[in-house]
């Protein structure tokens, strides 16, 4: 799933990484998602999510990628034994320019058990999770370009 960010020459792979980096838990997830550290997580590190009533999605941070001059920034969260998903589920988080001109955020996911309420309800409730983090770095981008105030 990808979700357009605004115009890939005026957005900076590199301050997307800074906010993550200085302010995990202002972007990544949504309001019914808990447990999200105040900084991104290092490689290994074990981050036990919350998603509201669904329950515990704890994942370990793996490799971390930044090609400046490919305007591309991103991660990997690993699945833990116990995860919805089943361990060694993975979800990347890619941020670039897209052929069109348009900067994105696409999010990938590769799941090894079938959720118990069928994959079209989770794919949607994850959308609408991935929707709501791409509108909130949006709404960053734009304040940091003094169209918006950035909502606390």
């Amino acid at each position: 799933m990808s979700w357009a960010m605004g115009p890939a020459n005026k957005i900076n792979a590199s301050h997307v990484r800074a906010y993550f980096h200085n302010c995990f838990s202002c972007f990544f997830g949504d309001l019914a998602t808990t447990g999200v550290p105040k900084k991104m997580p290092s490689e290994g590190t074990v981050v036990p999510l919350r998603v509201g009533v669904v329950g515990t999605f704890t994942v370990r941070k793996g490799k971390e990628w930044y090609f400046p001059t490919r305007n591309n920034f991103g991660w990997v969260f690993i699945a833990e034994p116990g995860h919805l998903d089943g361990a060694g589920s993975t979800i990347s988080f890619d941020y670039y320019d897209r052929v069109d001109g348009q900067f994105v955020q696409t999010v990938s996911a590769f799941i090894k058990n079938d959720f118990w309420a069928g994959n079209e309800v989770y794919k949607f409730g994850a959308a609408n999770t991935w929707n709501y983090m791409a509108n909130r770095l949006g709404q960053m981008i734009i304040a940091l370009q003094g169209s918006l105030p950035f909502p606390r």
